[in-house]
């Protein structure tokens, strides 16, 4: 008999941010990550976005993992930096953490992206609007 392989149940999704310490937040910022990993038999690819003006603070995106139910904290990397700004991405308690900031005067698209290394490493690729 031929039996079927289920893949890992292992999510991910955006939580509400929480400030990370010394990087002051932008005044307007939107992030989304939609939950991604693999749900049954179907994979979602992450893919983040975000959407901010340019006033000098940092626009946070921050999501958790899970795998096989269980909460995990994978560390994450930045792998690919943005052209006209900078990111930092950081572990936190039960959480990862995305943090990206526009060079002073920017304005338009940008893009980075970030790897977990959890049981089932994700890049991460976060598109960035800036007004």
């Amino acid at each position: 008999m031929l039996a079927l392989l289920t893949p890992p149940q292992e999510t991910g999704e955006l939580v509400p941010s929480i400030p990370i310490a010394g990087l002051p937040p932008a005044h307007d910022c939107a992030a989304a990550l939609p939950i991604f990993g693999h749900m049954g038999q179907d994979y979602t690819a992450p893919h983040g976005s975000m959407e901010l003006s340019n006033d000098g603070g940092w626009c946070l995106l921050q999501f958790t993992q899970t795998f096989r139910q269980i909460y995990i904290v994978p560390s994450v990397s930045v792998v690919d930096p943005p052209a006209h700004g900078e990111v930092v991405a950081q572990r936190l308690s039960g959480r990862i953490a995305l943090a990206y900031r526009p060079a002073t005067g920017f304005t338009g698209a940008d893009h980075f992206a970030v790897r977990t290394n959890g049981p089932m490493p994700h890049t991460i690729p976060v598109d960035v609007t800036v007004r």
